[in-house]
């Protein structure tokens, strides 16, 4: 559900997975690559952290990248 749900929030926001790693970056401090936003979006979590972040670069609460019934 997170992958899904990262997915059509960044794509939604208009957002490339290189453009959503490079303002992860820029927020977190510590580089994040388009490799590891596809690896989220296919099924690994990232660490807690990195979720509060890409809830923030998406302006969006941290549940709605976990909650199935999120219209988007």
């Amino acid at each position: 559900m997170f992958g899904t749900n990262l997915r059509k929030w960044r794509i939604k926001r208009k957002l490339t997975q290189a453009d959503l790693a490079n303002k992860l970056s820029n927020l977190l401090g510590e580089e994040i690559k388009q490799i590891n936003v596809g690896k989220w979006e296919t099924g690994t979590n990232p660490k807690i952290m990195v979720i509060e972040a890409i809830a923030q670069v998406l302006n969006i609460p941290e549940q709605y990248l976990f909650d199935e019934k999120e219209e988007i």
